[in-house]
């Protein structure tokens, strides 16, 4: 899986993706197709929110088949949101996840308190029982979102740190031709 092609060209062809294969790249290494213009950083960071809008859509489908989901479109508003923020270009993708969480945490305490109002009411029950569907749905792109922020931080570190070794041994190379 060494070769993967460049997301705005289907014939560009690049090596060492690192969200597709966990190979660590250069932050600015460029498409080696003459004229492409992106970095392998742009791309893998799309190939990121492509993974990242695939398991959404995966969540909508599960929730699509379940008897007894009464909040179809709430889990779609949801999920339009959340594309849009990873779509937008405002913030870099730490932000957009902790943006991310916020809103999916603020939508699981409005679930709760509204489920606390139906627990005495019996006529509530079934709505009750059905919730938890959407809730499950709710945990999960919670918990997606986790996973693919620690993720990225753990890259934005390697990459970091793939620089300041860098840096290191060239400082040491320079010292030592000064001995």
């Amino acid at each position: 899986m060494k070769n993967k092609k460049c997301h705005k060209n289907t014939n560009h062809i690049f090596g060492n993706n690192k969200f597709l294969n966990n190979t660590p790249t250069t932050d600015g290494e460029p498409c080696p197709i003459i004229n492409c213009g992106e970095t392998l950083r742009d791309i893998n960071v799309s190939a990121y929110n492509l993974a990242f809008e695939k398991e959404l859509k995966r969540i909508i489908e599960w929730y699509q088949t379940v008897k007894h989901a009464h909040h179809k479109q709430r889990l779609r508003n949801l999920v339009n949101r959340i594309q849009d923020i990873l779509a937008s270009t405002v913030h870099d993708t730490r932000k957009k996840h902790l943006i991310i969480k916020n809103i999916v945490s603020s939508e699981i305490n409005s679930y709760n308190t509204q489920r606390q109002g139906y627990s005495f009411l019996s006529k509530y029950k079934l709505h009750f029982f059905a919730d938890k569907y959407f809730l499950v749905a709710l945990k999960e792109i919670e918990q997606i979102n986790r996973q693919y922020l620690l993720k990225f931080v753990k890259i934005d570190l390697d990459r970091y740190l793939k620089k300041i070794t860098f840096v290191l041994l060239g400082d040491l190379l320079v010292h030592h031709q000064k001995i």
